[in-house]
């Protein structure tokens, strides 16, 4: 589905991923993402479109948890390590029991 947003104040419904995709589609019909260095992106609004404010609402007015920190590159495992694991599974199947 494709839907032409004028320039104006848009409100759109959700604040989840959906909510995000929805403003994604009216940002990129307005104006162009741009990295500048590797690491930052800057959007930058076509001049025709400079009215364009967009609003993302909840209907309960809780917003969703913002996500983990994930460090990259990614921390080596502490507990389900290469030789932790290795050595469940020389442990075999008949380590499960068999209450399944």
């Amino acid at each position: 589905m494709e839907a032409k947003v004028d320039a104006c104040n848009v409100g759109i419904m959700g604040t989840s991923l959906s909510g995000l995709d929805a403003a994604m589609a009216v940002a990129i019909q307005h104006g162009s993402f741009i990295e500048d260095d590797k690491q930052h992106v800057v959007f930058h609004r076509d001049n025709a479109s400079e009215k364009l404010n967009i609003t993302l609402m909840s209907r309960t007015g809780i917003l969703p948890e913002a996500d983990f920190y994930c460090p990259i590159p990614y921390e080596p495992l502490h507990i389900v390590t290469d030789q932790a694991l290795n050595a469940e599974i020389q442990k075999g199947e008949e380590a499960f029991g068999s209450g399944i």
